[in-house]
């Protein structure tokens, strides 16, 4: 094995512990609908082992790429309220950073859109938590809530 594998490796291994630990700490207060790109990475991972084996050129290096990629399969792309901001894609926005924030109903679904200096993202949540993310944001003094 080449030592620019080696290093890459490594430094794959590096991020998925750094993500284990981040969506460790996490506690999600309020768990957002699934994300439709959820399923990307396990998709590819599939693709990849479909594509070795059809090739027949399992090696030493695919197995270790697998089981280094794994990890992400369960980590990535969580949506929701967690306790120092929003949490899209697994990336958390501070409230210093969300300039307003509104809420909706649209098909049995509950929308929470915030918008920060990058844009306007929305975070879809169960119509039964309605009350509860309400009046948990209403508390939140940092956030300016926009009706539509």
């Amino acid at each position: 094995m080449e030592i620019a594998n080696i290093l890459l490796i490594i430094l794959v291994f590096i991020i998925d512990v750094v993500l284990i630990i981040r969506d460790m700490r996490r506690k999600l207060i309020f768990t957002g609908a699934r994300n439709k790109y959820k399923m990307l990475t396990t998709v590819a991972i599939i693709v990849f082992l479909i594509y070795t084996y059809i090739l027949n050129s399992f090696k030493l290096e695919d197995i270790i790429v697998i089981l280094i990629l794994l990890p992400l399969i369960f980590v990535g792309n969580k949506n929701g309220i967690v306790e120092n901001g929003f949490l899209f894609n697994s990336y958390v926005t501070s409230w210093d950073k969300v300039l307003n924030y509104s809420l909706e109903e649209q098909n049995n679904k509950y929308i929470v859109s915030f918008k920060t200096s990058l844009g306007i993202k929305k975070i879809f949540f169960k119509l039964e938590d309605k009350e509860e993310i309400k009046k948990y944001l209403f508390g939140i003094r940092k956030l300016k809530y926009i009706r539509k």
